[in-house]
């Protein structure tokens, strides 16, 4: 199964945070995501921090994957 890359993220003045998926913004979130986001992104690691952005932009799990069962 292929593992989440390319992503990266900007926190804006505002509070909000921009995620991006090889340069193009893939996502924008606003208010109790964004600080759970944020909090969630300083302890994690890079292969995790990817997933975690993958998911917040909803491009995860189309389907293709392989379960691991």
């Amino acid at each position: 199964m292929g593992k989440p890359a390319g992503f990266s993220y900007q926190s804006t003045a505002d509070g909000r945070v921009r995620i991006f998926h090889r340069g193009r913004l893939a996502a924008t979130l606003a208010r109790a995501a964004a600080s759970g986001f944020l909090e969630k992104a300083r302890t994690a690691g890079e292969e995790e921090l990817q997933l975690l952005m993958a998911k917040a932009t909803g491009n995860h799990k189309h389907g293709n994957e392989k379960n691991n069962q």
